[in-house]
């Protein structure tokens, strides 16, 4: 049995109590309405982590199974909290995205992601280590590049900054902009960078969810898109001329 220190039990049972503090906020706030994906998201990732501890501890062969299928339930979640993002970002006055729509960006993205991941060369001599880090890469390349198209479009239509949508995404754009770069370097040393790629990984979402409490506790939500006084004026006049 692979034995573990008393700091990284520590961070290993404590890591996930921000991701539990912020589903609280959002619970309490309401704000889980607006994105109940995120708040399964949330609660999936900390019962995923402390079930992974479990399974260290009293089944350590089975281990690396019960971490890595944490990891694939995270990022299936994760994608449909960024299409949460973009449906409350891009509303039906601006540009509305469909199911259909952002699983054909995903598509093409996953195909440019895959190429670039496969001219990257790795150093782990076994091939099921090789696939893993190749379907890391591959996965945060896709979801960096949505992030880009988020802020592009988002420059285009107005972003509003404050926005619990937008501290949603920062987070997790800073967590995959770190760990395309983590796991680049980790492919590139092969075990030798195991060390530092399980501390920037662990760091770097802890970064992510400092993020999420903020923005959770602020408590701000799209503001709601009115008409301009002069609009309502024009559609006010026939009505009380009729009213008359």
């Amino acid at each position: 049995m692979q034995t573990i220190t008393a700091t990284q039990y520590a961070i290993w049972v404590l890591s996930p109590l921000p991701l539990l503090l912020t589903a609280y906020i959002m619970r309490r706030t309401q704000q889980s309405r607006s994105f109940p994906a995120f708040l399964v998201y949330l609660v999936s990732v900390a019962f995923f982590s402390y079930f992974s501890l479990a399974v260290h501890q009293l089944f350590p062969s089975f281990h690396f199974y019960s971490y890595w299928t944490g990891q694939v339930v995270s990022i299936a979640l994760s994608f449909l909290v960024l299409y949460e993002v973009f449906r409350n970002v891009l509303t039906a006055g601006t540009l509305p995205v469909s199911k259909a729509n952002f699983a054909l960006i995903n598509a093409v993205l996953l195909l440019m992601a895959a190429v670039v991941a496969l001219k990257m060369q790795g150093a782990d001599t076994e091939k099921w280590l090789y696939a893993i880090f190749l379907f890391s890469r591959t996965v945060r390349i896709v979801q960096v590049g949505l992030m880009l198209i988020l802020v592009v479009l988002s420059i285009s239509f107005g972003f509003y900054w404050s926005s619990q949508a937008f501290g949603i995404a920062l987070g997790f754009g800073f967590y995959a902009s770190t760990e395309l770069v983590n796991n680049t370097v980790r492919a590139l040393l092969g075990p030798n960078g195991n060390r530092i790629w399980s501390w920037v990984s662990v760091l770097s979402y802890q970064c992510a969810a400092v993020i999420w409490i903020v923005y959770a506790a602020k408590g701000r939500k799209l503001p709601v898109m009115e008409l301009p006084e002069n609009k309502v004026s024009l559609w006010s006049e026939p009505i009380e001329r009729l009213s008359k």
